[in-house]
């Protein structure tokens, strides 16, 4: 009887159940040692790390300088863009031809002609 007892247990366990623990096992395994090869790459003795601590801080101080030197002179070239910009003038040409100037409908204000921001025609407008 202690027999079929076990082969009723064996019968009823998945079949996967061995697998899975041995697979569980070589997975922590694998981490346990990934783990201790990323401590002992990532540790650095006293002179390393003083080293590696003067690169960045030589690096940060380049980089400072770099953005302390391109900062006015991009203010610069942005000032002397817009004075570029505004010296000439913006012409508003008129419709060349009568079909680029359409209106279906007319404009729901005192000079039903001329568009909402249209000062000169406005002006002409207001004229007459």
């Amino acid at each position: 009887r202690a027999q079929r007892g076990s082969e009723r247990r064996r019968a009823y366990t998945h079949p996967l159940a061995d697998m899975s623990a041995s697979l569980f096992g070589a997975a922590l395994r694998a981490s346990r040692t990934r783990v201790a090869t990323a401590a002992r790459q990532t540790r650095m003795m006293s002179a390393e790390a003083a080293e590696h601590q003067a690169h960045h801080e030589a690096s940060m101080k380049q980089w400072e300088k770099i953005t302390k030197l391109a900062l006015p002179v991009l203010g610069v070239v942005a000032i002397a863009n817009v004075v570029i910009h505004f010296q000439h003038g913006h012409h508003h040409e008129e419709p060349k031809f009568s079909y680029q100037h359409i209106r279906k409908k007319k404009f729901p204000w005192e000079c039903s002609d001329c568009a909402l921001f249209d000062g000169e025609c406005w002006s002409k407008c207001r004229k007459n």
